[in-house]
């Protein structure tokens, strides 16, 4: 918890010194952003960084980086942006190199595809979507190995500053997949303008001591250790989306957050759903729904509601691609009477769930349908460092 609460001022500081350092500049246009720069690291200047449309530049613990971002106002110009972070890329990363080893089909980044995520939340949400690059990936500068350190989540805490002021935004709505919501967790530590937050198939609780550097900003960062700060920030609204089968972050990672959450008497829900993935990973079309539902002020019961239909109705897509029957709708066992409507966990999970009776007649909230883009396939997304 020291480390943790140490860095936590550190964020804040390096953000407010930056803040009247970046100039407007306007969206930019389709880029692509090649795997082997991505891999060997992107270099970009501070000139550079001035003169790229939606960036920010940001210089946090020694180190500076050019952080893009692609906003879309497709469906309104007003409101908290929804912010999307993206999970971990290329995979398992060599720890004695420090390089990662992606399969050689690893596609390329189109720029196009990212603000198509952006235009997808802001059509749904009727407000501004931002899809927000990473250290090292997606046109954003340095490299992908800091990937949920310490210095990502500062990096990442002080972009949303500058974005935050250049735009006019008052707060903002997050959501995440995988190693992105790992951060989202830490963001919850550092922030009090967070609305909605959202982390599907997070990595919230490390559950062993991470290895040290020898650099504290390059430490691996647990929210875990943040519980105190987090379950004392009340102005966010934390929403857990969780695949129960999961077999690349377990389970445990989130049910144990979500329990240290409500120890400390911090409202928190959580709703287990079915991944149509080989590994039950990806959450992001689920947790996409929560984050608009939460931005539009829904009620517990009718995100529970509309994440059980749209279980369904993917499961019953799968089954129909695989020319199979469609599956019996799943039913929630006793035990579980005090987890969510959107598919029961296969094993009881104790107090891991929101307060909604399995019988209880709920609303149904309807969204228009949205359609992500498919990005580059990146092999083995988020697993613990060996």
């Amino acid at each position: 918890m020291a480390q943790f609460s140490t860095y936590v001022r550190a964020g804040h500081v390096f953000a407010g010194a930056m803040l009247a350092a970046v100039s407007v500049v306007q969206p930019a246009s389709a880029e692509i952003i090649r795997v082997g720069d991505m891999l060997r690291g992107i270099e970009i200047s501070q000139n550079q960084c001035s003169q790229t449309s939606q960036a920010v530049w940001v210089s946090m613990h020694g180190h500076n980086f050019c952080i893009r971002y692609y906003l879309s106002t497709a469906g309104g110009v007003s409101g908290k942006p929804i912010v999307f972070l993206q999970g971990d890329q290329f995979g398992t990363m060599d720890i004695k190199t420090k390089n990662f080893n992606p399969p050689a089909d690893t596609k390329d980044t189109d720029t196009d595809n990212l603000l198509k995520f952006a235009d997808n939340f802001s059509k749904a949400a009727k407000a501004p979507g931002i899809y927000l690059a990473r250290i090292g990936v997606d046109g954003s500068s340095g490299h992908h190995r800091l990937r949920r350190t310490v210095l990502e989540l500062h990096t990442i805490n002080a972009a949303l500053d500058l974005i935050g002021q250049r735009h006019g935004y008052d707060g903002f709505h997050l959501v995440g997949q995988s190693g992105g919501s790992g951060l989202i967790g830490g963001l919850l530590a550092l922030r009090s303008d967070i609305a909605c937050a959202v982390p599907g198939a997070g990595l919230l609780s490390l559950l062993r001591q991470a290895r040290a550097t020898g650099d504290p900003a390059k430490n691996y960062f647990d929210p875990m250790d943040a519980a105190g700060l987090i379950s004392a920030n009340k102005s966010a609204r934390i929403i857990v989306v969780t695949d129960p089968q999961d077999q690349v972050v377990g389970v445990q990672h989130q049910v144990a957050f979500v329990n240290a959450m409500r120890r400390e008497g911090r409202a928190i829900e959580q709703y287990f759903v079915q991944s149509i993935d080989e590994k039950h990973h990806g959450v992001l079309v689920y947790a996409g729904r929560a984050i608009v539902m939460c931005a539009q002020g829904a009620p517990s019961t009718g995100i529970a509601t509309d994440l059980d239909i749209l279980v369904k109705k993917r499961m019953a897509a799968a089954a129909l691609a695989r020319g199979a029957a469609a599956p019996a709708p799943a039913q929630i066992p006793r035990q579980h009477a005090n987890a969510p409507i959107a598919s029961p966990a296969p094993a009881p999970l104790p107090n891991a769930g929101t307060t909604i009776a399995a019988d209880q007649p709920l609303p149904s909230v309807s969204l228009p349908r949205t359609e992500w883009p498919k990005l580059p396939r990146r092999p083995g997304p988020e697993v613990l460092y060996r």
